[in-house]
């Protein structure tokens, strides 16, 4: 799977996209916590290759490094939890909500709360990105993403 990983972001690169999987994380425990959550796709973020930026900064946030995990892992399984996607897209604030699901663009993706970002983010670090596709759709009550071009 890294290896698909690997290829999954050099063509991205090349091509100028963007990705909602965040490549370095800021200094905000959100952005950390995100960070550090999608990663796991990669096998999780091992202390030794983190940043001495991303170290300190969860040391200051978090303690440690088992604990900035716990919350990352925490992170994940609230996507599962019953009702939580639900809530998130009724607080989005953002984007076009229906009954069924919450239509967004690409570039207002940061924009989201952060349980969706991390939802966004598992269903593209799982699947990869659909080439061409500017608006990403979250479905409210059932697990799965779709995209299209708008």
């Amino acid at each position: 799977m890294t290896c698909g990983i690997l290829r999954w972001k050099a063509l991205r690169r090349r091509a100028g996209i963007r990705s909602t999987v965040p490549t370095r994380p800021s200094s905000q425990p959100i952005s950390s916590i995100l960070y550090l959550a999608l990663r796991r796709f990669e096998r999780g973020a091992r202390w030794s290759n983190l940043s001495q930026t991303l170290q300190r900064d969860i040391r200051g946030l978090f303690g440690s490094h088992a604990a900035a995990q716990r919350a990352a892992e925490d992170l994940l399984l609230m996507i599962g939890k019953p009702g939580a996607i639900d809530e998130a897209v009724s607080a989005a604030g953002v984007g076009k909500v229906t009954p069924t699901a919450l239509y967004i663009h690409v570039s207002a993706l940061d924009q989201l709360p952060l349980l969706l970002r991390a939802f966004a983010g598992c269903g593209e670090g799982y699947l990869g990105q659909i080439d061409g596709a500017n608006i990403i759709k979250l479905y409210r009550r059932e697990p799965k993403l779709g995209s299209g071009d708008g």
